[in-house]
């Protein structure tokens, strides 16, 4: 189905289309560069993402670019002295992996410049002051995480308008959790939906536990938090989900081809397309406070229609219709 494009002024921010001319891209015969990665989960996915948003721009892994991955694995706890690590390898930037990545290499008081990608709100995390110039040494990608759970809460109930009991999954420990917390908030309240939060920290025991806590609460449905996304555990999530007869809305396209009901995110394509422009820019000799943090412009609405036939539900038309991509 046709993909529509929504764009987004978030906080008086400038949307950077990504049809802007990049910087050129890697010459023959530079040195050696190398890019830290801080994660704090999903490092092959990571870092395969951004290593094919490189190679576009002329890089080629152990000729002209070095990749120094670190990832917490989903223990949050780790990131601080993975960011250590990073500064001290003396890498040449470090690119960040959502708001847990990001505030352990700002943290860790670092002059290396820090791309951010699948950050949810840079301004109200404190991460710069000023999306249009923010300064310092941070820039980098917002997946406006902060800004779109009313979106995602309300096409979940358009999509299921006999729900009445939401199970929120979310990361105890992950800042980004509560604008998005506070959005569901308003949200089930003008939709008259009742929502109850279970914490889940990212291990298959975790995941178990808050399904069957939110089968005991006879929820209807699931609606997961944008925080932590892009775990090892999504096709095990999704399965547990559709054994247990509870339709969600989930964090990205994968967990809807793994089997889950549907989700809602910014295009990947286009963000780790910009992230490698600002890292190949930042190279280059830009100054990372002088670059515009840049705002998703198209977002992707996945609905799984074989997974709506399991669960029994009969998805309404007007859903269908502003589906992106309908997975039979």
């Amino acid at each position: 189905m046709k993909r529509r494009e929504f764009l987004c002024v978030i906080g008086g921010a400038v949307v950077i289309p990504l049809t802007l001319p990049p910087a050129a891209g890697a010459q023959q015969g530079e040195r050696m560069r190398v890019v830290g990665l801080l994660t704090p989960s999903d490092a092959e996915g990571r870092r395969r993402a951004l290593l094919q948003g490189l190679e576009k721009l002329g890089y080629r892994e152990g000729q002209n670019i070095a990749l120094e991955v670190r990832s917490a694995d989903g223990k949050l706890e780790r990131l601080p002295s993975l960011a250590d690590e990073l500064v001290r390898a003396g890498v040449d930037v470090i690119v960040t992996i959502q708001t847990p990545g990001t505030q352990a290499a700002i943290d860790a008081k670092t002059k290396i410049p820090i791309v951010m990608a699948l950050v949810g709100d840079p301004v109200g995390s404190g991460f710069v002051p000023n999306l249009n110039r923010p300064g310092g040494s941070v820039t980098g990608v917002s997946n406006a995480a902060g800004q779109i759970a009313g979106k995602r809460f309300a096409v979940l109930k358009q999509a299921i308008p006999a729900a009445q009991r939401i199970a929120v999954f979310t990361h105890p420990s992950d800042p980004i959790r509560i604008p998005q917390l506070r959005q569901v908030a308003e949200a089930s309240g003008t939709l008259g939906v009742e929502t109850k939060v279970f914490p889940v920290v990212e291990s298959r025991d975790a995941i178990e536990r808050a399904i069957a806590d939110a089968v005991e609460w006879k929820a209807d449905a699931v609606f997961r938090i944008l925080a932590q996304a892009g775990l090892p555990f999504s096709k095990f999530q999704a399965d547990l989900l559709l054994q247990n007869r509870l339709p969600g809305m989930l964090a990205l396209r994968i967990d809807v081809e793994n089997g889950g009901l549907m989700s809602y995110y910014p295009d990947l394509s286009e963000h780790w397309t910009q992230v490698a422009r600002y890292v190949d820019r930042i190279l280059k000799g830009s100054a990372p406070g002088e670059l515009p943090v840049v705002l998703p412009t198209k977002f992707q609405f996945v609905l799984n229609l074989k997974t709506a036939r399991t669960l029994g539900l009969t998805i309404p038309p007007g859903v269908l219709a502003i589906a992106d991509d309908v997975i039979e």
